[in-house]
């Protein structure tokens, strides 16, 4: 495969050549226009989740054992960051 390839990230899974077209051979990723959507339409439903209070298991909560913390709006961008 050729290091010029482009995978593009669009409604279908990736294959399992892909991902190796990307990890051993440099292939470049690309998000589709439909995948860009389908992330903002998802961090809409998270900041309105976020604003309203209501509690979401790993979005406003801790996970696993701490499933029943609620974090403080300044922990919710550490944990984006670390899941």
């Amino acid at each position: 495969m050729s290091q010029a390839e482009k995978i593009v990230i669009a409604d279908a899974p990736l294959r399992w050549q892909d991902v190796v077209a990307v990890a051993r051979h440099g292939a470049q990723l690309e998000l589709s226009a439909q995948a860009w959507a389908r992330i903002e339409n998802a961090q809409a439903i998270v900041q309105c989740i976020v604003a309203s209070g209501e509690r979401a298991y790993g979005v406003n909560t801790g996970l696993g054992a701490l499933c029943n913390v609620s974090l403080k709006d300044e922990q919710l961008s550490q944990l984006s960051r670390n899941t």
